[in-house]
């Protein structure tokens, strides 16, 4: 029987582990995501990142790369960019650069 508690406590911080491990990269995501709708304005989005030209794809690149967020939260920041006035292809861009790092949740 005292096996099974040993057991159950490892489970246990296991569990907790992975729920911390989501949890930061959700709230990271979701902060991202609210701040873009907050703070940015459409003109100022159309402006730096509403063409899919290089230097738009790059800070969508970049600002993907420095996020790294959930896949879930990653989702709602590429619409939220998207929305903004942001390109496909740069909002496409942030969406992988941002999943690409980070393995955490689903």
């Amino acid at each position: 029987m005292n096996s099974f508690f040993e057991q159950y406590a490892v489970a246990a911080m296991t569990s907790l582990g992975f729920f911390w491990m989501a949890l930061w990269a959700f709230i990271l995501g979701y902060a991202v995501s609210s701040m873009i709708q907050v703070f940015v304005t459409q003109e100022r989005m159309k402006k730096s990142m509403g063409k899919a030209d290089s230097k738009a794809v790059f800070l969508g690149t970049f600002f993907g790369f420095i996020s790294s967020s959930c896949s879930f939260a990653a989702l709602a920041t590429t619409k939220s960019l998207f929305k903004k006035g942001a390109g496909f292809v740069p909002s496409i861009a942030f969406l992988l650069a941002s999943t690409n790092l980070n393995q955490s949740c689903g």
